[in-house]
């Protein structure tokens, strides 16, 4: 028990027992590494018969409060926290002079005049500096994210679109279109004029349907 620092517990009661004669012995003996126990004894209870030796052993032990992980700083390089899909992505452009080197370096070993292990070592090196290359720099700031846009704000923006493609149907005299209409009834003009198909067509033709259009549209860009 000294030379792996261990503690040895015994039941207090036996762990078998003789219905004829009355003898027991205590058999369940338990080693504790790195516990603390509660009491010096544990318990068991035979659950057995005379010819089948088994017993239910119980042990109390201390259970402390568990060991808070310590963050440890990742202190790989760079290359090694690449995952293998980022390898995959440079392969195209890393793997023809990496063959070649791979090439001559394994004529050299044949050829018996170069050592192994450092041949491994300048292969990884080659495999370093070929990734450094291909891949961007990360210290190049990433461009803004752009800012998040609630749906109320969406919605104006796309009202914003539709007034713009419909100004420039105007300026370009297309007619009557759906886009049109759809202008018409989120200005209210449709619901509230029983207007039939020729007064609306009458209507885009006016310039004040575009001044419309282009007084409606203009405060948009103020969001």
């Amino acid at each position: 028990m000294a030379a792996i620092k261990g503690t040895l517990v015994s039941p207090r009661t036996p762990s078998w027992i003789d219905t004829n004669t009355g003898k027991g012995a205590r058999l369940d003996h338990l080693v504790g590494l790195g516990v603390e126990f509660a009491c010096t004894s544990g318990t068991a209870a035979w659950v057995g018969s005379p010819f089948h030796d088994h017993a239910r052993v119980s042990y109390a032990v201390n259970i402390g409060a568990p060991r808070p992980k310590t963050s440890r700083e990742d202190k790989r390089e760079w290359f090694q926290k690449m995952t293998t899909k980022q390898w995959q992505g440079i392969s195209h452009q890393i793997d023809d002079p990496l063959r070649r080197l791979a090439v001559q370096s394994l004529d050299r070993l044949k050829n018996g005049g170069g050592d192994a292990n450092l041949e491994r070592r300048r292969m990884l090196e080659a495999r370093i500096q070929a990734a450094k290359q291909a891949m961007p720099n990360p210290s190049e700031e990433c461009p803004a994210r752009m800012p998040f846009r609630s749906k109320q704000q969406q919605a104006l923006l796309r009202a914003r679109s539709r007034m713009e493609a419909a100004l420039q149907e105007v300026r370009a005299k297309r007619g009557m279109s759906v886009l049109q209409l759809t202008c018409m009834h989120d200005l209210g003009i449709t619901p509230s004029l029983n207007l039939s198909l020729p007064d609306k067509e009458s209507l885009i033709d006016t310039p004040q349907w575009q001044a419309l259009l282009v007084g409606t549209h203009v405060p948009f860009y103020v969001l």
